[in-house]
């Protein structure tokens, strides 16, 4: 996490229950997660100072709230997109997407450590219509299999022209 960022979000509630304290410590930007109306056993802890986006099952980016579960991403990543979209976002740069291995910051510890089905994850960036939804989106991560997006340095991608709506 970027300390001077505007925006954090992450779903998961066990991974709030172990990062609450250091986030609300070390950033000062708004921190995101989901309000799952159909399953709030997922979210985090009412009582932890979040943003909260309702949140669906859904193909694609949603419209109104965020799509989740294995047809709306399954990944906080994924999700982090659609925000960024609901948010207003017409360009938006792809880090650490790397769809393979690990997380680029490393193992999760103890009990968040799980393995991640990047297959799944990869296809439901592919059934993002960015022309649809008037969004640029450019992977900027190093090494990556996701390839459904344009991919460029993220030097480049800072120092072009932002996309027309």
């Amino acid at each position: 996490m970027l300390p001077d960022a505007p925006y954090h979000y992450a779903c998961d509630g066990k991974w709030w229950d172990h990062h609450y304290k250091a986030v609300k410590a070390g950033f000062s930007g708004q921190s995101y997660t989901i309000n799952d109306l159909e399953h709030p056993e997922r979210n985090p802890k009412s009582e932890y100072e979040l943003n909260r986006y309702n949140s669906t099952y859904g193909d694609g980016l949603g419209e109104k709230s965020l799509h989740y579960g294995a047809a709306g991403g399954g990944n906080s990543g994924f999700q982090a997109v659609n925000l960024a979209y609901l948010l207003g976002a017409k360009t938006i740069i792809l880090l650490g997407f790397d769809m393979f291995g690990t997380h680029y910051f490393g193992k999760h510890p103890g009990n968040l450590d799980v393995s991640s089905p990047f297959k799944s994850f990869m296809h439901s960036f592919e059934l993002i219509d960015t022309e649809k939804h008037g969004i640029e989106i450019i992977n900027c991560t190093r090494s990556t299999a996701l390839t459904c997006f344009p991919k460029m340095s993220l030097e480049s991608a800072l120092s072009s022209e932002p996309a027309q709506a």
